[in-house]
Parts: structure tokens; C-alpha cells; sequence
């Protein structure tokens, strides 16, 4: 795995060992996909069929996904000063304070919105996107899809440890001298 950046000044992303694309590309392709789309939610239709979704069909979930990922593509795309801070929250609803290599969520823009960018804070306004998904359920432990996005928040943490990232230098000189 390497981290490489992104076209948002101090947002970078992890790029996984035989994957096409950086992790921020691959959500939001993903997103935007509507075969990707109709296969995720016909496998998840329970999870989409239940009150607080307001039992939407498919189609229409399709629809309201690729306009949101649209949104909030373009959200990173065209505000290119974007406050990150404001953007990403602790992924634990109860904490109250960041810490370094904190994880962190950044929701989709319509509101209720089940788009999930998840990723590390480095620092005050330095994130690394490990990854994204589709949430439909409350907690992230429901369902395989998020649970592996938990085990790559950790496995994100873990490889920053160990590269002794731990500040915004730290990381740009990681980026800088990997292989």
C-alpha cells in the first residue's frame, strides 16, 4: 500500500496493492456506478427497506446515491480550500476531542446521507482516506462491507505507526521517499 494525494491540498488517500485506483477515486466511481449500485442494493435490500431510509425502492436509491456522490465529489472538486476539520468527524460519536491518527468520518452531502468517506487524521486539517462505503445500517459492525472499512481504518493507523507518521511533515516526507 502506498499514499499518494489528492487534488484537495492536505487530503490524501491510501492506495491499495492491486487495486486500479487511489481509495477517494474508487468511492466515488463506485458511487457513481449504476451496476455497482443496483448489485450493492439488491444485496442490501433489507437494510435499505426500513423506516429511516423510507422504503425506497432501488431505482430511486440509485438515483439519489450518483446525485449525491456528484455533490460531493464535486464539493472536493471545486472547493479547493475546503475547511477538512469541518468536513471530517471522529468516527466515535462519543468523542468530544481529535488525537492524531484519529479516525474519522466525512458524510455525503443530502442529508440523511448513507455516503461515508473514512479516514486518518494526521493532524489538525491533514486527513488520509482509507476508504468509503454505504451505510445503511446504524452501527458500522452490522455488515461485512463496513466492517472491512473498520479493519482498514485500523490498518491505515497501523502502517502510519509504523512509518512513524504521526504530523502533516512527517506524512509529506513519507509520500516523498516511498517506493
Amino acid at each position: 500500500m502506498k499514499i499518494v494525494t489528492t487534488f484537495v491540498e492536505n487530503l490524501f488517500t491510501f492506495w491499495y496493492k492491486g487495486v486500479s485506483k487511489d481509495e477517494l477515486a474508487f468511492q466515488f466511481s463506485n458511487w457513481k456506478d449504476p451496476e455497482f449500485l443496483y448489485n450493492f442494493f439488491k444485496f442490501n435490500y433489507k437494510d435499505l427497506h426500513r423506516s429511516i431510509w423510507k422504503y425506497i425502492s432501488i431505482e430511486y436509491a440509485i438515483d439519489k446515491t450518483v446525485q449525491d456522490a456528484l455533490e460531493f465529489e464535486s464539493e472536493f472538486l471545486d472547493n479547493h480550500e475546503i475547511n477538512l476539520e469541518e468536513r471530517f468527524k471522529p468516527l466515535n460519536d462519543l468523542q468530544t476531542s481529535f488525537i492524531n491518527l484519529n479516525k474519522s468520518k466525512c458524510y455525503g452531502m443530502n442529508a440523511p446521507s448513507w455516503l461515508r468517506l473514512y479516514g486518518l487524521r494526521v493532524e489538525k486539517g491533514v486527513y488520509v482516506i482509507t476508504g468509503g462505503a454505504i451505510k445503511l445500517t446504524h452501527k458500522m459492525e452490522e455488515r461485512a462491507h463496513t466492517m472491512e472499512e473498520l479493519i482498514k481504518l485500523e490498518k491505515g493507523r497501523n502502517f502510519l505507526m509504523k512509518e512513524n507518521v504521526f504530523d502533516g511533515d512527517g506524512l509529506v516526507d513519507f509520500i516523498e521517499f516511498q517506493l
